[in-house]
């Protein structure tokens, strides 16, 4: 066997053959390596997986709550292995790909994958006004 890592839930780290570990500068003190976020230890430790990202873009989506739902979405990313797919829907007065690209297909969860401006589409948003709402029960009820 030439290489052999083992990690931990709670963090521990072995490594065989030893290695030297490097020592941070002075003014960085926190170590922040995690096993739980290597490949080798997403790899082993789940089977592959399809995640579908469902997100709310309504108006009384906004500011901060936008923001936590793109930060969790890195997080979820950042965790998926190559052997992963995702996709991504946004919903309010349209129900649309967040990609445009992936043709309603799952993306490999790959680091390029991972990379395309998965949220700029999110920036141009397209407002649910009480037009549609109006609209919508019309239409509905004329039909009805």
């Amino acid at each position: 066997m030439r290489h052999q890592f083992i990690g931990t839930y709670s963090g521990v780290t072995r490594m065989y053959p030893r290695r030297h570990w490097k020592i941070e500068p002075a003014p960085i003190t926190i170590d922040l390596f995690d096993p739980k976020f290597r490949p080798w230890f997403v790899n082993a430790e789940s089977a592959p997986k399809d995640i579908v990202f469902l997100i709310d873009y309504s108006g009384s989506v906004k500011g901060p709550t936008m923001h936590l739902i793109k930060i969790t979405m890195m997080y979820i990313l950042s965790t998926l292995s190559p052997n992963d797919f995702f996709f991504g829907v946004y919903f309010n007065s349209v129900f649309a790909p967040v990609l445009p690209c992936a043709n309603g297909t799952f993306l490999p969860a790959t680091t390029s994958n991972k990379k395309v401006p998965f949220f700029s589409r999110l920036n141009t948003r397209i407002y649910f006004t009480i037009f549609y709402f109006f609209y919508f029960t019309t239409s509905y009820m004329a039909h009805n």
